[in-house]
């Protein structure tokens, strides 16, 4: 599984309405940039990866080059197409998750298959993040997942027993951690953040966790500590089946995996409703992110197993597209990641030799 917020925005939800109006009317105009990252690799499974932008039109992500010793680069892209790479000290591979509105990015990085959270500044300083209590095993650590505009930091730290437990680190470096009640305890198990947006300015944050039967469900954690859990309606109840939180704008979009093991996507209202979002077509549909305007970006699956993007707009419409160079092949396509209030879309595709490119989709 991939890539919130929770605040009393009723009075801005309503000019956001009539704001939308326009862009809306846009989404069948479309444009797609697409980018590659000087530096990247030009082999199968090796290339650039779109991740996130944020309200000013900086693109962060992340580049696989296939060197020995270096062999992922984060990367911050300017409007105007520039970029800055950097890695973490000491790290093979690092992995930018998130960037604020004031440029400041939270992520992780891998050495010897074991994971370290980081911040950059705008600056470009980097600071490394350890969870007390995070292992040293293999793909054990520290994950910073998001950051919000205060500079808080919100993630997972999996233990030595592979067990996931959430933290939030505030501005000051102080961590806390939780776990949501009903959490299993067992390898794989435990509580997970959603990446992306999965962090409001309040400090609210979602996501989802596995219980001892290895059943997914939802939660929303208010910044005072309080939790809510919940399932989406139809979400299966065998194992990896269940409800996956990704984002609080501040309803919540996410996924939900049915007893037939079918992907469906969906958003919680403020008072618990459900929306469920299926692409026409799609074998599965697969919800990203949501802005504060209440347009859905995503992607979805066909028959083949390929990947196509989608974006739904605020009344329901939903435009798909697929960048230009897009495999069709199973494992191949259009992948999106979070959209920002604009509705601009960043992404990556894979094409039909397995190589990774980044985009930019416009409406």
């Amino acid at each position: 599984m991939k890539k919130m917020r929770q605040s009393t925005l009723f009075g801005l939800a309503l000019l956001a309405a009539e704001m939308a109006t326009p862009a809306l009317a846009q989404l069948n105009k479309p444009t797609i940039i697409e980018f590659d990252a000087p530096g990247a690799g030009t082999s199968a499974y090796q290339g650039t990866v779109g991740v996130q932008i944020n309200p000013a039109g900086l693109i962060i992500g992340y580049y696989f080059t296939g060197s020995s010793t270096v062999g992922a680069y984060g990367f911050v892209r300017t409007p105007d197409g520039n970029f800055q790479s950097f890695a973490a000290p000491g790290e093979y591979l690092t992995y930018p998750q998130s960037i604020n509105s004031k440029a400041a990015v939270a992520g992780y990085s891998y050495q010897n298959a074991v994971a370290s959270g980081f911040v950059r500044d705008p600056s470009g300083d980097l600071t490394t993040i350890e969870v007390p209590g995070a292992g040293t095993g293999y793909a054990q650590g520290t994950f910073a997942w998001n950051i919000n505009a205060v500079g808080e930091i919100a993630g997972t730290y999996i233990d030595g027993n592979s067990v996931s437990h959430g933290f939030l680190r505030a501005p000051d470096g102080t961590i806390s951690t939780f776990d949501v009640p009903g959490a299993g305890s067992g390898a794989n198990q435990g509580t997970y953040m959603a990446s992306y947006e999965g962090l409001s300015a309040a400090g609210a944050v979602v996501g989802w966790y596995l219980d001892a039967n290895s059943v997914n469900h939802g939660y929303l954690r208010a910044p005072d500590g309080a939790i809510t859990v919940f399932d989406a309606p139809g979400a299966g109840t065998g194992a990896n089946q269940g409800t996956f939180a990704y984002g609080v704008t501040p309803v919540i979009p996410g996924v939900y995996i049915d007893g037939d093991n079918v992907m469906h996507g969906f958003v919680r209202s403020l008072g618990g409703d459900f929306t469920t979002i299926d692409v026409p077509g799609a074998t599965g549909t697969n919800v990203q992110n949501i802005n504060l305007l209440g347009v859905i970006n995503g992607d979805y699956y066909d028959a083949n197993g390929a990947s196509h993007g989608f974006v739904r707009g605020q009344f329901g419409t939903i435009v798909k597209f697929d960048a230009p160079g897009a495999g069709t092949a199973s494992g191949q396509g259009t992948f999106v990641g979070a959209n920002n209030a604009s509705g601009d879309v960043p992404g990556y595709y894979t094409d039909g030799n397995n190589v990774y490119h980044g985009f930019l989709w416009k409406p």
